[in-house]
């Protein structure tokens, strides 16, 4: 009887840089919060987690120069978007209104390595609601036929004068048709 060998390396992962969130349009004066807190090891799980390093880094386009030095700028000289904390806060009226769109991006370490993940903060001058949308279990892929339950939340915008919003969703790309009910947990989840 012969014998194979076979030799293995096992590796390490580097931990997942997570924004909580998506690309969003905000009011310029508006205080905004960009929250990295979901970043984790995958090697390690849930309450034997590493210690993680974050770190903030701010690009605004057009480019005005400030991103080599940094960070960026508020019209009024105010750097912003750097930090080194879980959750970076943007001071209200820090962001410019017009004509500017700023990418932040997250960059998550470890001795093991590190990655990254980015925002796209587009400010305007008009009030925006609040918009939260989340998938109750996060997971990277899921599985044909499995039920994903999203959970939203608005919060008005400060000065809109509008107490109630209303909700509609959509899909940018796939198969679900979310105008039709049999698709959704029930006929009022729209």
């Amino acid at each position: 009887v012969g014998m194979d060998k076979v030799a293995l390396k096992a590796a390490t992962s580097t931990p997942m840089a997570m924004i909580k969130g998506s690309d969003r349009t905000v009011s310029a004066s508006a205080k905004v919060t960009i929250d990295g807190s979901d970043s984790y090891h995958p090697d390690f799980p849930g309450s034997s987690q590493p210690t993680l390093s974050y770190g903030w880094t701010c690009a605004d386009t057009p480019s005005h120069g400030n991103s080599l030095l940094g960070g960026c700028f508020s019209q009024e000289g105010n750097a912003f978007g750097t930090g080194t904390a879980k959750i970076l806060e943007i001071p209200a009226n820090s962001l410019r209104p017009r004509g500017v769109i700023y990418k932040f991006t997250l960059n998550v370490s470890d001795s093991q390595g590190w990655s990254i993940a980015d925002i796209i903060i587009r400010p305007t001058q008009e009030n925006v609601p609040l918009v939260t949308i989340e998938i109750r279990d996060q997971k990277p892929k899921y599985p044909p036929n499995k039920k994903i339950t999203f959970l939203s939340s608005a919060i008005p915008a400060s000065g809109a004068g509008a107490t109630s919003l209303t909700y509609q969703w959509t899909t940018v790309n796939g198969d679900v048709d979310l105008s039709r009910t049999q698709f959704l947990l029930s006929p009022n989840s729209r």
